[in-house]
């Protein structure tokens, strides 16, 4: 697959600026997927190397933090067997999908991602504030397998917003504080999408050209990111984000119907 320049700045800047937007709200993959279907990458290639390029920027976090959780010794592990399968078996589906089912699936998940986070961000920022450390709930090392087998499976299937749904999970579930609960949603999207991105790459959905373009962009982001929230204003950064987000869905529901 080849592209011009044009197009590889703009998938360049929309890989950097969807990631970018994660660190403050949790969902790149609704700014990423959207903005490479509009740039005209198929489906399963927009899911599959997306996948890629936001474990990368995960291992570049994991490796410049030296947060220490010690729950994490346990969490981790017993999500891991779970998360392994669920990938699996969600990179399975995607590849039985028609590709035109696959775009629906994407436009949906971005839209109802896009409406929770905006309408959460404030009430998780003033939870992150006020949260203090509980205990787990009950049956913590039953449900957390559980919880990974679905988790695994979204992130194997399209992955859009996993990162926000796992730090969900863990908060209502471990109800530790915020950042040790991030740096543990880190450790388990990082293998869970390393193993979605095996799978897809055997399946033969990864895209050098792109992955040369968007693994770069998330690892700049993952660095430069949080420094880019503390500059705009968060006020500025919602409308920016509520504003990428509409203009991109409206042209690919636009572009889908009048094909």
């Amino acid at each position: 697959m080849t592209f011009d320049v044009l197009t590889q700045i703009l998938i360049f800047l929309a890989a950097y600026f969807g990631q970018a937007f994660g660190v403050l709200f949790g969902g790149g993959g609704f700014v990423i997927h959207p903005a490479l279907l509009a740039l005209g990458v198929t489906p399963k290639l927009v899911i599959a190397n997306t996948i890629v390029a936001t474990a990368c920027s995960m291992y570049a976090f994991l490796l410049t933090t030296k947060r220490k959780v010690p729950i994490a010794k346990t969490v981790v592990p017993l999500m891991v067997p779970s998360l392994f399968i669920g990938a699996i078996l969600g990179s399975h589906a995607l590849s039985v999908i028609p590709e035109h089912f696959v775009k629906w699936i994407i436009l949906t998940a971005c839209s109802l991602g896009f409406i929770y986070v905006l309408t959460h961000l404030k009430k998780r920022k003033k939870e992150a504030s006020d949260q203090q450390e509980l205990l787990p709930v009950r049956h913590w090392k039953i449900i957390l397998p559980l919880a990974g087998l679905a988790l695994g499976f979204y992130d194997g299937f399209i992955a859009a917003g996993g990162g926000t749904i796992i730090i969900m999970v863990l908060t209502l579930v471990i109800r530790q504080d915020m950042k040790s609960t991030i740096y543990m949603a880190v450790c388990l999207g990082a293998f869970s999408l390393t193993t979605a991105g095996i799978m897809h790459g055997l399946k033969g959905y990864l895209e050098p050209s792109l992955l040369a373009l968007m693994i770069p962009a998330c690892i700049i982001s993952g660095f430069t990111g949080a420094k880019l929230t503390e500059i705009i204003p968060e006020k500025s950064l919602r409308l920016m984000y509520g504003a990428t987000i509409t203009c991109l869905l409206i042209y690919l529901i636009y572009d889908s119907f009048s094909v």
